[in-house]
């Protein structure tokens, strides 16, 4: 007669679920470590796009003492005063590409003399007012691109401030993804098209 079996340890009945937990584990720790890269690689995109829009802020400066109003992207590169970039046009216009940012120049609309905001527009999409052009310039940075794509939309013009809107994180959102249509440092970062700007020092230009 063979020896009775003897019933496993709770040590052996316990192994399944172990592993479970370990497997458990290891899922959480490679998904941290996915999304801490993602992370590394948007704060690092954002960082290379606001530096892009403090260049063109410079060349606005630049261009505003040579002539005495601000300008086009167009009219920045023709001027050599983004040199080795590259300009590029789509259906909304020209603009410049860094990080998998689009960085594009708005100037003021004609219609905005004596009121309390200063409309802007892109390049094409209206007419300019002349004597605004002097005074005002908006260069924005919107996020886009490959994945892991930014999650900020940077704006800044003549004024001593960086504005910050938070939150494009869904395809709907990136579809829209609008650009400020007042000056922002006018409006005191009160926008018509429903994002919620915040105001931050104005970093070190490159």
């Amino acid at each position: 007669m063979p020896p009775a079996r003897q019933p496993p340890l709770p040590s052996e009945r316990l192994w399944p679920y172990r592993l479970v937990v370990l497997l458990c584990a290891l899922a959480v720790a490679v998904g941290l470590w996915v999304e801490r890269d993602r992370a590394r690689t948007r704060v690092a995109r954002a960082d290379r796009a606001l530096a892009e829009a403090l260049a063109v802020r410079a060349a606005q400066r630049e261009f505003h003492g040579r002539t005495g109003a601000y300008g086009w992207l167009a009219e920045l590169v023709e001027a050599g005063l983004l040199p080795g970039r590259t300009l590029r046009e789509d259906a909304q216009g020209p603009h410049l590409e860094a990080g998998g940012y689009r960085i594009e120049v708005l100037l003021p609309m004609r219609g905005g003399q004596g009121t309390e905001q200063v409309p802007l527009v892109g390049q094409g999409e209206g007419v300019v007012d002349l004597a605004l052009r002097r005074r005002h310039f908006a260069v924005v940075a919107r996020p886009g691109g490959p994945e892991p794509r930014g999650y900020r939309t940077f704006c800044l013009d003549e004024g001593e401030a960086l504005w910050v809107s938070e939150g494009v994180s869904d395809e709907e959102g990136y579809a829209r993804n609008p650009r400020p249509v007042v000056l922002l440092s006018r409006s005191d970062g009160h926008d018509l098209t429903g994002l919620v700007w915040s105001r931050r020092p104005l970093p070190t230009a490159p």
